[in-house]
């Protein structure tokens, strides 16, 4: 099985995604900044929307 970053050989048991725990580390980081990156969008246009409908109402 290759690891998922870079696509090095990984020994170790079946189911072992990255050959290093900084790779691992890696991963979990930009996704994490990924995801809370998104989340800061949605919530702006949320907020956008909200104070829409407020003016509105």
């Amino acid at each position: 099985m290759k690891s998922k970053i870079c696509s090095k050989i990984v020994v170790g048991r079946k189911g072992k995604l990255f050959c290093l725990i900084r790779r691992k580390n890696y991963c979990h980081i930009n996704l994490r900044k990924t995801t809370e990156i998104r989340v800061q969008e949605i919530e702006t246009i949320l907020h956008r929307n909200r104070s829409i409908l407020l003016e509105i109402m």
